[in-house]
């Protein structure tokens, strides 16, 4: 090192000392405070070399492999503890998370449902033989294994909230007295409230006065329903369903131009012989209060009709009113009720009548398959709606019988929006029978039915003496409090639907009363104009004519 050099480092280390010396308080300080942040700063590089050391170490326990339970027979009897006592017994540990399987904005693929499902074990081979091991013992479902395992910590999040709460790894509806799916409608005090998928074909009634949620509630059951694959067919007039069955990916009908439609002919079955004629007959009787005589009429146009008509070519109800204004009587009491027999029959016919009432696509509409809502809003007379409600019954319970397979768990829910308007009002034993007897043969065959109404006395009994479950909203009819207690035996019943809130209500069904709050269902928010425009120009909403 040159002199020079020297010199210079010298006095540069002279003049640092005498900053030191004229400063030092002030550096101590800024030392200080340095070293709290160095500490701080090595402090948390130490935690994150731990946190990356510790998730590259191997995770003790079990092999989580992610899988899904997909059911592919609506039938079929899922007894979900046989499932977890067939993989314990394979060594493996089987969990239920939650329901899945939605397809386009809110519906799903119709008849199959899954969930999701959770097998652990020591290795994936083991897992996989567990899985085949169930599938070779079931049927209706299988487990199918995804490709990839599942996070370790994640894993172990999942299984921790298990252990802590049965109902979390289950994860699905469940009726723990008979192990079957529970249709879900609200809560009471943090407890799940609904009813047994296998109980609703025992039909339900829904009552209420407006503004009391028998609609939240009726949504509420359609929509958990669809979740199981099950579609419902709504029969309405006030377009309440239509964002909602729009959204589960269903069809929408209407009698307005320009709409797809929807027709029924009452007649089509009267070629098959004397029992549908009689059917007809009693019904139309029943909704035009027809004399005896003017009855003897209609009955003898049907046998007509019947005879120069076959299955393939079958009648409708324009051809009915020609052929009684055709007849030729033998006397002036003849005539008179020959003439008002077609006074009465003719309102049936005209306007958007001799429309619905002449071809019959109701098969058609897919109503099997995926939700469906028949709009009666725009119908003109509610003689008119009675008679494709009551005829559209009847070609659904005519569709199932075909298929000859009685159901456990429903095939189809049938909503009747305002069903006083809807159900005939027979007024002789051999209608209530009738009605009684269609009923009956929903219920065998799969059809569940759910009659909506504010007021339960305007209701035919037989038809209310026919639903096994029965949902009350707030009602102040002194007629309708009064009919309540015939059937709804808890103490102080009456005080207590006096004093439900929006949404509340109680349920009356073979398992007891229970109260609860209806949760409702969110709806796509579209304007009507929205989805009309989608009705009328997607193909997918028209069916053939």
């Amino acid at each position: 090192m040159k002199r020079e050099d020297l010199d210079v480092y010298l006095l540069i280390a002279a003049l640092m000392i005498l900053l030191f010396y004229k400063n030092y308080g002030n550096i101590l300080k800024i030392l200080m405070n340095l070293s709290i942040y160095l500490v701080m700063i090595l402090a948390a590089a130490s935690f994150i070399i731990l946190i990356k050391m510790r998730r590259l170490s191997p995770r003790k326990g079990p092999l989580v492999v992610p899988a899904r339970l997909s059911v592919y027979d609506k039938d079929a009897n899922i007894n979900l503890n046989k499932l977890k006592d067939i993989a314990e017994g394979m060594g493996l540990r089987i969990i239920f998370l939650i329901s899945i399987g939605r397809s386009g904005l809110m519906g799903r693929s119709p008849g199959k449902v899954a969930y999701k499902v959770l097998l652990l074990g020591k290795d994936r081979e083991m897992i996989r033989a567990g899985a085949s091991a169930i599938n070779s013992t079931s049927e209706g479902f299988k487990i199918e294994l995804m490709e990839r395992n599942l996070n370790p910590d994640l894993a172990q999040e999942i299984i921790e909230i298990c252990d802590e709460s049965e109902v979390a790894s289950i994860g699905v509806g469940r009726n723990p007295e008979r192990d079957e799916p529970l249709l879900e409608l609200g809560e009471r005090k943090g407890r799940v409230i609904g009813i047994p998928v296998g109980e609703l074909t025992k039909h339900i009634l829904v009552i209420g006065q407006t503004g009391s949620g028998k609609t939240t509630t009726v949504k509420r059951i359609i929509y958990e329903a669809w979740n199981l694959g099950i579609p419902s067919l709504v029969l309405d007039s006030h377009w309440e369903y239509r964002n909602l069955i729009f959204g589960m990916g269903g069809r929408i009908f209407c009698s307005r131009a320009g709409y797809p439609q929807v027709c029924i002919n009452p007649l089509i079955s009267i070629p098959k012989g004397e029992k549908e004629i009689f059917l007809v007959a009693e019904t139309l009787s029943s909704l035009l209060d027809l004399t005896p005589s003017q009855f003897y009429l209609l009955l003898k146009a049907l046998r007509r009709l019947s005879d120069i008509s076959s299955e393939k070519n079958p009648p409708n109800m324009y051809d009915l009113l020609m052929e009684i204004k055709g007849f030729s009587t033998s006397s002036q009491p003849e005539e008179e009720s020959r003439a008002s027999l077609v006074r009465k029959l003719e309102p049936l016919v005209s306007g958007d009548g001799e429309a619905i009432f002449k071809c019959d696509n109701i098969l058609s509409t897919g109503f099997e398959e995926v939700p469906t809502l028949l709009e009666l809003g725009d119908v003109e007379s509610d003689l008119q709606k009675r008679l494709i409600a009551f005829f559209t019954l009847k070609r659904i319970k005519d569709y199932y019988i075909r298929e000859e397979a009685k159901s456990r768990y429903p095939k189809l829910i049938v909503v009747l929006e305002e069903a006083e308007k809807l159900i005939p009002y027979y007024k002789d034993q051999i209608g209530m029978e009738l009605i009684s007897r269609l009923f009956a043969e929903l219920r065998k065959f799969g059809v569940a039915l759910v009659l909506v109404s504010q007021s339960l006395s305007e209701i035919p009994e037989g038809a209310v003496r026919n639903t096994g479950i029965k949902i009350i909203h707030k009602v102040e009819s002194p007629s309708d409090l009064k009919f309540l207690r015939t059937f709804m035996r808890e103490k102080n019943i009456v005080d207590k639907i006096l004093t439900l809130a929006p949404g509340e209500c109680i349920m009356n069904f073979p398992g007891g009363v229970e109260s609860l709050q209806v949760r409702s269902v969110d709806e796509l928010p579209l304007s009507r104009e929205s989805v009309d425009e989608v009705i009328m120009m997607n193909s997918f909403y028209w069916i053939s004519r």
